[in-house]
């Protein structure tokens, strides 16, 4: 009895086994399928890889930055005196900016979910379950390279805007400024 409940502990476990195979398996036909026209895998995997993660925390952080940044100058805008033209301009641009990027940021962060999490958006054993990198997440990172180029180019017109260090829209934008250099 001992040997054959052994026997069956030892099977159970292959078969585990096996099934996680299966579904990584599974899981990069999928990634293959998805890959649109191009079906063919990108010829960097490990620096393709490592840039879609690299942007995906990049797009979580800035994302975030951005809508509490928005938030609070919505805030500022409301409480404000109307007496302050100055203010008002700095906060309207400001606003314009990101709402600008917002959408554009979001819906960057949610395709690099989609190929490097999953469509579940559950992250179980990421190393043990890397994606293949296809032409078409290599597509995905030249864009979201634009987008953070035309993004700190749109945050150094706006800040050479202004002269005064203490304004507040240069405070601010001092902050994606940091974001943008790590």
């Amino acid at each position: 009895m001992n040997h054959l409940l052994t026997t069956l502990c030892e099977q159970r476990h292959l078969a585990y086994d096996l099934f996680e195979q299966l579904n990584q398996f599974r899981h990069m036909i999928l990634l293959l399928g998805s890959g649109g026209k191009s079906e063919s895998l990108s010829s960097c995997q490990n620096v393709l890889l490592l840039s879609m993660w690299q942007q995906k925390q990049f797009f979580d952080n800035v994302l975030a930055m951005a809508m509490d940044t928005n938030l609070l100058l919505k805030t500022f805008k409301g409480s404000h005196h109307a007496s302050c033209d100055n203010f008002e301009v700095e906060v309207a641009a400001l606003s314009t900016l990101l709402e600008k990027f917002i959408t554009r940021f979001s819906e960057s962060k949610d395709l690099l979910d989609k190929f490097l999490v999953g469509s579940n958006n559950i992250l179980a054993g990421a190393h043990k379950n890397m994606p293949l990198a296809t032409i078409e997440m290599e597509q995905l990172v030249a864009a979201n390279c634009q987008l953070v180029d035309t993004f700190r180019e749109d945050i150094q017109v706006l800040c050479h805007q202004d002269v005064s260090l203490r304004s507040v829209k240069k405070v601010l934008l001092s902050r994606f400024e940091e974001l943008l250099d790590k």
